[in-house]
């Protein structure tokens, strides 16, 4: 019985190299993408209270 091509064949209870690498990636592209969307939130949140605030000063003002 041939035995199997080297790439093909991997170690007993591991994943293929390649796969290993490819989650990896997709767990740093999620973790990037989700503090991308923190950054965005907070700057949101900053800007929401920038906006109330010089909405209190005008009404102060009149």
């Amino acid at each position: 019985m041939p035995r199997p091509p080297r790439h093909v064949r991997s170690a007993p209870g591991r994943p293929p190299r390649r796969w290993r690498h490819s989650t990896v990636a997709l767990v740093l592209l999620l973790v990037l993408v989700g503090l991308l969307f923190l950054l965005l939130f907070l700057l949101l949140g900053f800007l929401l209270c920038l906006f109330l605030l010089l909405l209190r000063f005008l009404f102060l003002l009149l």
